[in-house]
């Protein structure tokens, strides 16, 4: 997370001598950008007497500093979670993601709207991403479905109290067969898209009811999890301002049955967001000074408004660029980074811009698309760990390079801290003094550790 380190103050508790003698250090840091070694010229170091608990003197002296920073693996129950593409290349490493979701199954409807199972579409691809597991038995994988255009989909089939009984005793049994471990489901969205696959009036409600099912059915240790609108339910109104009924997911009724929420924070703009400078915003105004009307920030405190459980919420990260959602193709980050800009140097060039957050590539000197990178994701990272979310998520894993940076990047924000070993040398009474502290640090916040006494 280099791109978001800021050194602040710390206080140094140092002893040194063969005497019983503490050396307090007061060490002034200013900031950087980036975690480069800095210099300091001179600080002022008190020699205390810890026999007689008196300060015996104060002198300024000559110091060089030199900081190295450190990623190093700590536990916590923070999650990455990576979507895997049924229909594209791209198998995920099983060390950089505690969870998958392998997008590959529909349900099976008739054409008079009967639910008769659900469909897993590639079942190669699903079992070599089962396969996982063998090598990382804590990987936990779930079957992420999407809706089915066929005779209404979801919102005809969750209409049915038996329909959606069978659904969760067959989703119970699909995952005690295939050894996984959850259920994740991608309504884009109850009370939203056409007529033929939308009920503004029963939707909503429906929905929130087949997690009831599942979670009865199920039982509390497997995983359900829901990919997550930018918003709580929105009241949907005719052209007269008459309350129709809802669309979107009711995240007060919903939460207590699910383990958490993936919270789609990409494709911002389309439609009445149109004016989003970005595929993926966090906030704030675009260069232009015009305002935004939806990013990460405002779906954040709409989850808030909604009286959400941040520790429930985890934050989604898209693994490819937009110039716009509306008229614009998705471009994978591998392609960007691996393709565009390496082979096309005359024609692609690539600018971080800080207003957003974001690189930006730009084509014959005109914007093309914004996406993320590691950097951003460092960013992104540190801001989900600060409001107390539960993780990352990502869409998809085909969209990562061969290295994996993205993953690693995802894996380094949400399961890695910061630990700044600070090497700093200074003269007192020609008696030349190097000693060495550790202090950890996550983003901004330092956690100041005392030296051990020498004597």
């Amino acid at each position: 997370m280099k791109s978001s380190i800021q050194h602040s103050p710390f206080s140094i508790l140092h002893s040194a001598f063969c005497i019983p003698l503490v050396l307090l250090a007061l060490v002034a840091c200013d900031n950087h950008d980036q975690p480069t070694p800095p210099k300091y010229d001179t600080t002022v170091v008190a020699v205390y007497d810890t026999t007689y608990r008196q300060t015996l003197r104060c002198d300024t002296v000559a110091i060089d500093t030199l900081v190295r920073d450190t990623l190093v693996d700590v536990q916590n129950d923070r999650v990455v979670v990576g979507y895997v593409q049924s229909w594209l290349d791209g198998i995920p490493d099983p060390f950089l993601n505690t969870n998958l979701c392998y997008m590959g199954a529909t349900p099976d409807i008739t054409p008079d709207s009967v639910y008769t199972g659900f469909t897993v579409m590639n079942p190669n691809v699903f079992k070599r991403v089962v396969a996982l597991k063998e090598k990382n038995p804590n990987l936990k994988i779930s079957l992420s479905f999407a809706n089915s255009d066929v005779a209404g989909g979801f919102s005809h089939m969750l209409k049915n109290p038996d329909y959606r009984h069978k659904f969760a005793e067959d989703c119970l049994e699909f995952c005690q067969s295939n050894g996984i471990d959850g259920i994740d489901l991608d309504w884009e969205f109850p009370g939203k898209g056409s007529d033929a696959l939308t009920d503004v009036v029963h939707d909503v409600d429906n929905y929130t009811a087949v997690f009831k099912e599942l979670r009865e059915v199920m039982g509390p240790n497997y995983l359900l999890t829901v990919a997550g609108y930018i918003t709580d339910k929105e009241t949907v109104k005719d052209s007269y301002g008459n309350k129709l009924g809802y669309r979107g997911i009711d995240l007060k009724k919903i939460e207590p049955y699910l383990d958490w929420i993936n919270l789609m924070c990409y494709d911002y703009d389309q439609g009445e967001t149109r004016h989003c400078p970005h595929n993926a915003f966090m906030g704030g105004q675009s260069d232009n000074g015009s305002s935004v009307y939806w990013s990460i920030i405002a779906s954040y405190r709409a989850y808030l408004a909604a009286k959400y459980p941040m520790n429930k919420l985890v934050l989604g990260i898209a693994f490819y660029g937009r110039h716009s959602f509306v008229n614009s193709k998705e471009y994978q980050y591998k392609e960007i980074e691996d393709v565009l800009l390496k082979n096309f140097p005359h024609m692609y060039t690539k600018k971080y811009n800080n207003t957003w957050q974001v690189p930006c590539l730009y084509k014959n000197g005109e914007f093309f698309c914004s996406y993320d990178d590691p950097q951003s994701i460092a960013y992104k990272g540190g801001w989900a760990v600060r409001q107390g979310l539960k993780g990352l998520m990502y869409w998809s894993s085909a969209g990562d390079n061969n290295k994996k940076d993205l993953q690693h990047a995802c894996w380094d924000a949400m399961k890695k801290e910061l630990i700044t070993d600070t090497t700093f040398t200074y003269q007192v009474d020609s008696l030349l003094v190097t000693d060495t502290i550790i202090t950890e640090r996550r983003d901004t916040t330092i956690t100041k550790q005392p030296l051990a006494s020498k004597r």
